[in-house]
């Protein structure tokens, strides 16, 4: 059964596939021999509809693609950020619970004097 699917799968990725060919094709046919007007800044004129076609889906790629790139950079900055800041926030617990140990070592020791003291002064 698992390979009845795969097949079918398969043969329909294939038949899209030769669809999206013939499509391009046919577009690429019909229009290679029409020209158009362009404003990009500035008027481009007779310009062959293909190139332009294919600068656009080109200018598209690259659009996305930066937009893309950008928004990978936008998140691995804010990922460094809070990996920054959790740092931080670790080097500053580890600092405060340094002091709390040294704190109590020095009660500690404080307890053991008055308790080596009490015990002098009995005697």
């Amino acid at each position: 059964m698992n390979l009845v699917i795969k097949r079918i799968k398969l043969y329909a990725r294939l038949t899209l596939f030769v669809a999206l060919v013939l499509v391009v094709a046919a577009v690429v046919f019909k229009n290679r021999n029409h020209q158009v007007t362009v404003w990009f800044f500035k008027t481009y004129e007779s310009i062959n509809v293909l190139w332009f076609m294919t600068c656009t889906a080109v200018g598209a790629m690259v659009s996305w693609w930066l937009l893309t790139t950008t928004f990978g950079v936008w998140r691995d900055m804010r990922d460094v950020h809070r990996a920054t800041e959790l740092k931080r926030t670790e080097d500053e617990l580890r600092r405060r619970a340094d002091d709390i140990a040294a704190a109590e070592k020095r009660i500690d020791r404080k307890i053991k004097d008055a308790i080596a003291d009490e015990s002098d002064n009995q005697e």
